[in-house]
């Protein structure tokens, strides 16, 4: 399996781990994973994405819609670890018209943070910087 998630924690925190190459099956999996979670309570969906070695446009495509249903919803997705490849995907603006600005952010470890809300930096894990992936 490619998609693995742990319990949704007291505070609605629920992490997912993706390996492999996000393809079709992949973005499949997690998105029914996800689904499934957010009737269960979760409220904020961390994805950690440092197994991933590669994106298709269905995983592309996967994280739009999960970015669309969280901004309706009113929970967050935060992906974690996400590769250089996949960084500069989100840090070059051809995706910025599909994600909200405080939908969607990445966390990586010794990235220097910009501005996000407070509530997202709250939100943020020890160890972590916040970092819009707009702007």
């Amino acid at each position: 399996m490619k998609v693995q998630a742990g319990r949704i924690g007291a505070d609605g925190e629920l992490k997912v781990t993706v390996s492999g190459e996000f393809d079709f099956e992949t973005a499949r999996e997690l998105l029914f994973l996800c689904k499934a979670r957010w009737v269960e309570g979760a409220r904020t969906i961390l994805i950690d994405m440092q197994g991933v070695n590669g994106i298709s446009s269905s995983g592309v495509g996967t994280l739009v819609l999960l970015s669309e249903l969280a901004g309706n919803q009113h929970f967050h997705i935060q992906l974690h670890n996400c590769s250089e490849g996949i960084r500069a995907l989100f840090a070059s603006g051809l995706l910025d018209k599909y994600f909200p600005k405080e939908t969607i952010f990445c966390c990586e470890p010794s990235v220097e943070a910009r501005p996000v809300a407070p509530a997202i930096a709250a939100a943020t894990p020890a160890g972590f910087s916040a970092v819009r992936l707009t702007g």
